[in-house]
């Protein structure tokens, strides 16, 4: 594989846009274009990447596979390509370690990355411009300067102090973006209660498959179209909830804290999208249903065959039924246990 230096003569780095790229991308961007570097994204879903799929993968997996082998054909200098462990509990008490646990697929991810597209690189660049660090947040971004360190390190950095800024501004700007998300979050739900005739739909699930509109077939726009408002959970401030316990998935807290938050806001229905063969969603689908009781909620189970016209009845049939929940008045304790759920 050639590297390709830029009309500016800066350095590139590629990131490939899966999995917690999605939550982490302001400190991924901001740390390496403060050293100097240019980052850099795949711009397509490249189907020719399912080829390089080694084993039966999940959705997203597949979507990392395919990602890739966009990126890869930018020839950039470096590829960052983290293994990310656990994510910030944001929570001020130092946090047990195994309990804001990443799938095991987004801590695998750099290495069957590097196995499925070996032919592409050379000896060389396979083992110095692929930069696979572990990473572990679940005590605050702060926390992994160490990391980060080594990493500019490793790319031809040696100024520390550089570093050190560089590293200090970016996690500023993680924590500014996260701030900007539950601040429009706070300021919807507020506005939503301020017109108790409307509802809108949460939705559950985690960035990566829920949010980025190469994975969620247009779900947010469905929802939107049919005049429908939508909020994703990470909008959610969660941060005075309580952890709750043997919860192990840093996403199954996450997703169960704003569970309970829908559960007990009469304008608010929720919409889990979840994929195939997804490990940790087998067993908090079934927690989830318990918590919402007899409150209607929409489960979608994607992966790369799901039909748009499937989607476009599931939902349709699903406005119905809180239209007619709402319209009817339904009290969730005057029903049996048993959960209204429109499944896909």
């Amino acid at each position: 594989m050639q590297t390709n230096n830029n009309w500016n003569n800066k350095k590139t780095i590629g990131i490939n846009s899966s999995f917690y790229t999605q939550n982490l991308f302001p400190l991924y961007y901001n740390f390496f274009t403060e050293l100097g570097f240019e980052v850099v994204l795949p711009d397509e879903v490249d189907a020719d990447g399912l080829n390089y799929e080694m084993s039966q993968f999940c959705y997203p997996m597949q979507l990392s596979l395919c990602l890739f082998k966009n990126l890869i054909e930018k020839n950039t200098d470096y590829i960052f390509s983290p293994a990310v462990f656990e994510m910030d509990a944001e929570k001020e008490e130092i946090q047990r370690l195994d309990f804001n646990c990443a799938c095991a697929f987004i801590t695998g991810e750099p290495y069957v990355l590097k196995q499925a597209f070996k032919q592409f690189f050379s000896e060389k660049y396979f083992n110095e411009n692929i930069l696979t660090p572990s990473l572990n947040f679940a005590n605050g971004y702060e926390k992994e300067e160490k990391s980060f360190a080594k990493i500019a390190k490793n790319i031809g950095i040696q100024d520390e102090e550089k570093i050190k800024t560089a590293y200090k501004n970016a996690v500023k700007k993680q924590l500014d973006f996260q701030e900007e998300l539950y601040q429009t979050g706070t300021n919807f739900l507020n506005n939503l209660q301020n017109n108790p005739e409307n509802f809108a739909i949460i939705l559950l699930g985690r960035s990566y498959n829920s949010f980025a509109d190469f994975a969620n077939k247009g779900i947010p726009k469905k929802f939107a179209s049919r005049g429908i408002s939508v909020l994703p959970l990470d909008m959610i401030d969660i941060r005075d909830k309580k952890h709750l316990p043997r919860m192990y998935w840093e996403s199954g807290n996450r997703i169960l804290k704003v569970t309970e938050i829908i559960k007990n806001n009469p304008q608010l229905f929720a919409t889990y999208i979840t994929n195939f063969s997804c490990v940790p969603d087998s067993m908090l689908l079934n927690t989830f249903r318990l918590m919402m009781g007899a409150k209607p909620s929409l489960t979608l189970e994607l992966d790369s065959h799901s039909a748009d016209a499937g989607i476009n009845t599931r939902i349709d049939a699903f406005i119905d039924i809180v239209k007619n929940y709402l319209g009817n008045g339904f009290i969730a304790n005057s029903f049996s246990e048993k959960n209204l759920t429109v499944e896909i």
